[in-house]
């Protein structure tokens, strides 16, 4: 899952919604990162 959002805390907002609710439990394929004026990150599932 790709999770693309206007600000860190966009990322953080959306995901809570999915479920996480500590930065250890998020299965990150690829860290938070900026692109484009975006943040984007990528979660293996």
């Amino acid at each position: 899952m790709i999770i693309i959002a206007g600000s860190l805390k966009g990322i953080a907002e959306a995901l809570f919604m999915q479920g996480f609710l500590l930065v250890n439990e998020v299965p990150f394929t690829r860290a938070p990162f900026k692109s484009g004026g975006r943040w984007v990150c990528e979660l293996a599932q």
